[in-house]
């Protein structure tokens, strides 16, 4: 593993051993920690102060940071432990990015991964969710195969001191049931079934990467567009593969509950939209399937005057236009004869009310089954005080031939989505 990694650090028998481990590895210079507080109980509070003098100690990079996962819970709807995990993910990337960490390690151990298997199979989770994977992005758990019990006793031979999370006690959460009630008395009863879930453990790597390759190979089959938290995807490809499906919305949509991705599949399948955890929206309509936080728009209005000239509208669209002595034809061109043009034409997003000739542009754009997302993104060319282009969708006609014309040409993935829309469609009702 090369690069710099940042420790999630608990001051735990687990995060401790690896901080040691790893910076044996490493050197100092290539470690940092960051312990994430959740406000759950007192004696985290001492363990702040554990992280800053062992930071200061070793002379490498730490932080400390709070997050009020109750509040983050109740408002989420989540449990406390769903809401943690969350929280100190989010917090723990961020950090790494900023502060230029290639990695984060956690350190799960061989126990966690079987208590994951053990309380997933209750849950009737699919197979990528039995296994603690042993990588996931820049997620590394480089323990996972290390029993717990080995850990601790390797610390009390070096005599390196750890710390012991009371909550850990505390069998009214989920996974500490399973460890204290499930785990511990089958353990007892099996000595060797650690060694033997070892071998299950690395079955299940190889099951969870082979369905890892389908669901990147769904995914490029079926991506239209990405940008950040905004997803353009084939509808007919999602619907062909209703086993991978799930598991790439899974994938895509980290905080999606098992519900959530039937209604998803649903709402797929037959169109429509819906809101799910982490506050993304799922929309299908017209062979497009789009998952967005914020509804992409066009927030400024431009101009353009008698010159040559590019216009970057959004990251999907943009328009060229210049003068020339031939017209040019196309769905995404208009040719204005330039004895036609009202300088300066506006650019500007579309309206209530907007009419193209003697039509709502709104049932143009219905009656053309452009994807809702996709109709707040195209630009609206206005020219004295009337609509004269919509690329893809509405060209003004100008019979009147003249010496030289203003071409306005409309390019970008928006414009292939566009011309594509018989295929995206085929199937829709």
């Amino acid at each position: 593993m090369k690069g710099r990694v940042l420790v999630a650090f608990s001051g735990g028998p687990d995060s401790t051993y690896l901080l040691y481990y790893l910076l044996g590895k490493l050197g100092r210079e290539n470690v940092g920690i960051c312990y994430v507080n959740h406000l759950l109980r007192e004696s985290a509070l001492e363990e702040e102060e554990i992280v800053h003098s062992l930071g200061e100690k070793l002379g490498i990079f730490h932080c400390v940071v709070r997050a009020r996962v109750e509040k983050f819970a109740r408002d989420r709807g989540l449990s406390v432990e769903e809401a943690g995990r969350i929280l100190r993910y989010r917090i723990l990337k961020r950090v790494a990015l900023r502060k230029g960490f290639t990695y984060i390690a956690t350190g799960h151990n061989l126990n966690d991964a079987f208590e994951t298997f053990l309380l997933n199979s209750i849950k009737g989770t699919g197979p990528m969710g039995l296994v603690l994977p042993p990588r996931r992005g820049r997620i590394v758990r480089p323990l996972i195969l290390v029993e717990k019990s080995k850990i601790e006793e390797r610390l009390r031979r070096a005599g390196i001191p750890f710390s012991v999370d009371e909550t850990n006690l505390d069998d009214k959460f989920e996974r500490n049931f399973i460890r204290l009630r499930v785990e511990g008395p089958l353990l007892e009863r099996f000595p060797g079934g650690l060694s033997g879930f070892r071998r299950t453990y690395r079955n299940l790597v190889s099951t969870y990467r082979y369905h890892l390759r389908e669901i990147r190979s769904l995914f490029r089959k079926a991506l239209l567009y990405r940008q950040k938290a905004f997803y353009l995807l084939r509808a007919d490809i999602l619907k062909k593969e209703p086993y991978w499906t799930p598991l790439l919305l899974s994938r895509i949509l980290p905080d999606i509950t098992r519900k959530h991705i039937d209604d998803a599949m649903e709402v797929i399948e037959r169109g429509g939209k819906i809101n799910v955890p982490g506050n993304i929206f799922v929309h299908s309509a017209y062979g497009i399937v789009a998952l967005y936080r914020k509804l992409p728009s066009l927030d400024e209005i431009h101009f353009m005057y008698p010159d040559r000239g590019v216009l970057n509208l959004h990251p999907m669209i943009r328009l060229f236009y210049y003068l020339s002595s031939n017209p040019q034809k196309g769905r995404g061109v208009i040719s204005i004869p330039i004895s036609r043009v009202d300088f300066p034409l506006k650019v500007r997003p579309r309206r209530k009310g907007d009419r193209v000739g003697s039509r709502k542009l709104k049932d143009v754009l219905i009656n053309r089954k452009i994807h809702p997302v996709l109709r707040e993104i195209l630009p609206v060319v206005e020219g004295g005080g009337e609509i004269i282009f919509v690329p893809g969708v509405y060209s003004k006609r100008f019979p009147v031939r003249d010496t030289r014309y203003l071409i306005i040409r409309a390019e970008g993935i928006l414009m292939d989505i566009l011309k594509e829309g018989r295929a995206l469609q085929k199937g829709v009702s």
